[in-house]
């Protein structure tokens, strides 16, 4: 007879977060079983997966990075307690280290959040307000303002707004929204190396094999869209685009305007603030805001907003803001249930559902409608 066999876990542990810094890690804790497939199957709640209990995300790499940033931020002061075991399991030691960390959060922040051992949406937002003293995010989960801001912002971050230093890409917007038609295209710009680390953290660039950056598939589609409606002289062609960032001395007016308008392209369909996000339906108290996330990445991709026509695209322009303005609250669930239908769709069924479904005649009519049919 032979000898049954039982399938061995692989080993999973903290190390490969270790070199990463706070806001990656956090990044790689994804709740979002529509981002990894492994996840179906798991408890969700509203469409959005737990770290922990019985039938919760309970062994992997999400785990291992809940624990190595605890730990972290143990080591930094961010937070008191107990350093942890980094070996991806989500044993009573670490359902101890959640509750621990969700009391300080509502220590810090006067919040609320529930005291449960699990890490949801709320607890991942109350460790972004603890990070960066923003609590904006937490505030939109929860659905009311802090009673009480204890959440310390970094000295790093402390100095430069004392000294009222822009980010990078914000001195660059500013100084290229100078640039006009009435500039020379091929007038000298002045490009810094921190506007390409910006790039990349956007997401807008990354770097090859070579060290050297590289336009990722949603800046070059936004580059194409940008030189249709550009005369000869104002043009840019990818690699003279990419030529320009890697050897700033090339770097003129005309590569100013493309990234100029890259970067506008990008904004535009982003998870964002309370103030001006896009609000979709997550795990919580209620239908919010999507979870915040440090990797901004767009909800309509631009390969899609590209095949729109002119009118179409003023119309999907104005979907945030139906959505958000709407006050009837049923009107409003119906219309989250139509943009987690959106999100949550295939390339090709996107566009079918905003070209057939969603854009034609009125917007708002049409979001409640297929919402109503996607409910029930």
């Amino acid at each position: 007879m032979a000898q049954k066999t039982t399938k061995k876990r692989p080993d999973i542990s903290g190390k490969k977060f270790e070199a990463m810094e706070n806001a990656e890690i956090l990044n790689s804790i994804v709740l979002d079983p529509g981002m990894n497939p492994k996840l179906s199957g798991y408890r969700k709640y509203k469409g959005w997966a737990y770290i922990g209990g019985m039938t919760g995300l309970t062994y992997g790499e999400e785990v291992a990075a809940f624990q190595v940033l605890y730990n972290k931020m143990i080591d930094e002061g961010t937070i008191t307690g107990k350093k942890i075991k980094e070996d991806g399991k989500y044993s009573s030691e670490t359902s101890v280290a959640i509750k621990n960390l969700q009391r300080q959060i509502n220590e810090k922040t006067g919040m609320g959040i529930l005291v449960d051992g699990y890490f949801g949406i709320e607890t991942w937002s109350g460790t972004y307000a603890l990070l960066t003293g923003d609590t904006r995010l937490l505030s939109a989960v929860m659905g009311k303002e802090p009673a009480k801001v204890g959440a310390e912002v970094p000295k790093k971050k402390i100095k430069e707004e004392s000294g009222e230093k822009k980010e990078p890409l914000e001195e660059f917007t500013s100084k290229a929204g100078k640039v006009t038609k009435k500039s020379s295209p091929n007038e000298k710009f002045d490009w810094k190396k921190e506007y390409s680390k910006g790039l990349e953290e956007r997401g807008i660039v990354e770097k090859d094999d070579y060290g050297n950056y590289q336009l990722t598939g949603n800046a070059k589609a936004y580059l194409e869209e940008y030189n249709k409606a550009q005369k000869k002289d104002w043009k840019v062609t990818e690699s003279d685009l990419e030529g320009a960032i890697n050897n700033p001395s090339g770097f003129k007016n005309r590569h100013a305007k493309a990234i100029e308008y890259i970067i506008k392209g990008y904004e535009k369909w982003v998870v964002g603030t309370p103030e001006e996000g896009f609000p979709g339906a997550g795990e919580g108290r209620g239908w919010e805001y999507a979870p915040p996330e440090y990797e901004r990445k767009p909800l309509i991709p631009p390969e899609i907003y590209a095949q729109l026509t002119d009118e179409e695209k003023r119309k999907a322009d104005s979907i945030p803001d139906i959505i958000a303005k709407e006050k009837d609250e049923e009107a409003k669930r119906k219309m989250l249930a139509t943009l987690e239908a959106l999100m949550g769709a295939s390339d090709y069924a996107k566009l079918q559902m905003l070209k057939n479904d969603i854009l034609p005649g009125d917007v708002r009519k049409n979001l409640i409608q297929l919402g109503e049919k996607l409910k029930g």
